[in-house]
């Protein structure tokens, strides 16, 4: 009989969350990042990376953060949602515990 087990990798609904998030900017039809910081409130969308054991593990969840945005940001054409994402990014960066992390993988 066989025997299937999950291993739990970071990024795990991570596409999820994204979606969801950039789906609720984009109804507000707003270039604004005063409109982006509300959707991020609503959704304690920091508290994403809260939890992590390790510095280890925080690197590993934003590597895998940052190239999911990557990825979303050049594989759209949609304006709203490119707006959305380098608001992403621009936030998960300036609460990096260290600059450093994202680009010294």
């Amino acid at each position: 009989m066989a025997s299937f087990s999950y291993q739990f990798h970071p990024s795990d609904g991570l596409s999820y969350d994204i979606t969801e998030f950039v789906d609720e900017f984009k109804m507000k039809k707003s270039f604004q990042f005063l409109d982006f910081a509300q959707v991020w409130r609503e959704h304690n969308f920091f508290e994403l990376i809260l939890g992590r054991l390790s510095m280890e593990a925080i690197k590993d969840f934003l590597n895998c953060l940052f190239h999911h945005l990557v990825d979303l940001i050049q594989n759209t054409s949609d304006k709203l949602c490119q707006t959305c994402v380098l608001f992403l990014m621009y936030s998960f960066y300036g609460k990096l515990p260290s600059k450093n992390m994202v680009f010294n993988s």
